[in-house]
């Protein structure tokens, strides 16, 4: 819709009128002058940091081969099978009944069993597997 008086055409706008303008008192140049004091800045904690990675590198790829997941959950197996020996050692020690040390005696036993046969286990398809692999290649 068309008001009288107002031309239909937009009035030119030069490229230059868009441009954001220098807040007054300050000064462009400063940020222009520190640009290579922070780009030397930042080379050098780049630097920092790949000496860093460079010194770290042996120590994580120690800990990458050390700590896989299977050798988690086996230090976890082993810690819970020496705490459940550990109690029916101290309940070996302070009972007072025959039938009772027989029956912790033999679940000692039977719990070291199953703890060696899991383990062994293990060990023995880790080893086909290995073994498997390298007639593979």
């Amino acid at each position: 819709m068309r008001v009288e008086g107002q031309s239909t055409t937009r009035p030119h706008q030069s490229p230059t009128e868009n441009l954001p303008r220098p807040i007054q008192g300050r000064s462009n140049d400063r940020n222009v002058e520190s640009l290579p004091t922070l780009e030397s800045l930042l080379n050098k904690i780049a630097e920092f940091f790949e000496d860093v990675a460079t010194e770290l590198k042996p120590i994580g790829s120690y800990l990458c081969q050390v700590l896989t997941l299977k050798n988690f959950m086996r230090a976890a197996s082993d810690i819970r099978h020496e705490t459940e020996q550990a109690t029916i050692d101290v309940k070996l020690k302070y009972t007072d009944s025959r039938s009772e040390r027989f029956r912790l005696k033999a679940r000692k036993e039977m719990n070291e069993f199953k703890h060696d046969l899991k383990n062994g286990w293990a060990d023995f398809k880790d080893d086909v597997k290995s073994g498997w692999d390298k007639l593979v290649k």
